[in-house]
């Protein structure tokens, strides 16, 4: 075994070597070369890593099966080590940092805002349930049970699909939690999201804009399975007949570059959209998903501020709550944490080493809102 190992990689790739094997394991790993020769003696690779139990690293694998089965079928063993031991960089999945070394910089370069850091979670999503419920049942969930997906689709549908939609649009008034959402199911789901402004797009130069367009696509492609996010896309996705040249061109653009994501299906792409009825038709026709997003009601506003206020009681939110009719969910959150930055300001020094400093209550909050009027 030790000669076939080292014949099938001569071809200058690190030799495989048979570390231990048991009645249903078998473990390998690369190892460096100690002499030339029939009865090569092979000496384990001291910069490999340490072998987890039931998994694999960089530079070994453990098999489930026995010494006799691996010897009968050597060859497809073999096929499927190198794939995992010796899979090119490109080809690995990348998740967290790595990702974000990888691509997360040249987004940011085009203007795009990228998460680092996945921080939000579905019990976020305050004064949001049925928005959550959707998404839950849209994307999370059957991303969740992709395979059970493509097998019932394959037996449903007269081609395949995507377990992802081809498009999501999110619209309403500013504010009103469509970014939020992205993030919340980005962190749920383990994708990265990407936030396009539209607004960094637009530039003075002619044929710049286009150029910034077809380069984000072509940045995402390259990234793999995430989240698109273009923020505000009624500013550049209007009614063609209706807009200057190069917004027309940008429209054309998008909707090439939509169908070839579309036909990928590992891109879930999110516009964001204050007023559908500003939208070009061509555009709305490439989403197959529409979520509103309305101004908080009077429940939906106890459920943010208190989010934003734990310490305070159910009455002290609710008496709060009845004099923010009308706002939307970002500015009750600005409101929150202006408040308590005000409230600190107001504390006499000797609060500094405080174990246990006091917090803001109901009056504090309500004399803010006194000084905005």
């Amino acid at each position: 075994m030790v000669h076939l190992f080292k014949t099938f990689f001569s071809s200058g790739l690190s030799p495989l070597f048979l570390r231990s094997y048991s009645d249903s394991s078998i473990t390998i790993e690369k190892c460096k070369v100690a002499e030339e020769g029939f009865g090569t003696i092979y000496q384990e690779d001291e910069t490999s890593l340490s072998l987890s139990k039931g998994g694999f690293t960089l530079d070994s694998i453990a098999i489930e099966t026995s010494l006799g089965a691996f010897n009968d079928h050597f060859e497809v063993f073999l096929t499927d080590i190198v794939k995992l031991v010796y899979q090119p960089k490109s080809e690995k999945k990348k998740s967290g940092r790595s990702w974000y070394e990888d691509y997360g910089r040249d987004f940011e370069k085009l203007g795009c805002s990228v998460m680092k850091e996945n921080t939000l979670h579905w019990d976020d999503m305050k004064g949001l349930d049925e928005v959550k419920e959707r998404l839950r049942n849209t994307i999370f969930t059957p991303l969740q049970r992709e395979g059970l997906y493509q097998k019932i689709a394959k037996k449903v549908l007269p081609h395949s699909v995507s377990v992802l939609p081809k498009g999501l649009i999110l619209y309403g008034p500013p504010g009103c939690g469509k970014t939020w959402s992205m993030k919340a199911i980005g962190s749920e789901a383990g994708l990265p999201v990407v936030i396009f402004p539209c607004n960094a797009m637009l530039t003075k130069w002619y044929g710049e804009s286009e150029s910034r367009l077809a380069k984000l696509f072509s940045y995402c492609k390259e990234a793999g399975r995430m989240i698109l996010m273009i923020d505000e896309l009624d500013s550049i996705a209007r009614h063609r007949k209706e807009s200057h040249e190069t917004t027309a061109r940008l429209v054309s653009i998008l909707l090439s570059e939509l169908d070839g994501l579309g036909e990928r299906g590992d891109i879930l792409v999110v516009a964001s959209v204050n007023d559908l009825t500003m939208i070009d038709q061509a555009i709305l026709d490439r989403f197959d998903i529409r979520i509103e997003f309305s101004l908080p009601n009077v429940e939906q506003i106890k459920e943010v501020f208190s989010y934003y206020a734990q310490h305070l009681d159910e009455q002290d939110v609710d008496e709060i709550a009845k004099k923010l009719t009308g706002w939307n969910f970002r500015k009750i959150a600005r409101f929150g944490e202006d408040a308590l930055r005000y409230y600190i300001s107001q504390l006499g020094l000797d609060y500094l080493e405080a174990k246990e400093p006091p917090v803001p209550q109901k009056e504090d909050y309500l004399k803010l809102l006194n000084a905005m009027k």
